[in-house]
């Protein structure tokens, strides 16, 4: 099985809601805050990358990017 991380940097204004709900699952795993507030506080940045497990296709972290 693969185990390397595949990773994604997107504009956070093309995040599609199916990749929302995937950073909401991750961020609610480890975080106790509300959905909205984290949503808008996420889309402040102008990028966003994503970590995918290779092997399982899962997201496994996010990084919110200015540059």
């Amino acid at each position: 099985m693969d185990t390397g991380v595949t990773i994604e940097v997107l504009p956070t204004s093309a995040l599609t809601p199916v990749l929302w709900n995937e950073i909401w699952k991750l961020t609610s795993d480890f975080f106790d805050t509300e959905r909205a507030y984290s949503e808008r506080e996420l889309k402040e940045y102008q990028l966003t990358a994503l970590f995918w497990s290779r092997g399982e296709r899962k997201l496994i972290g996010t990084a919110s990017i200015d540059v």
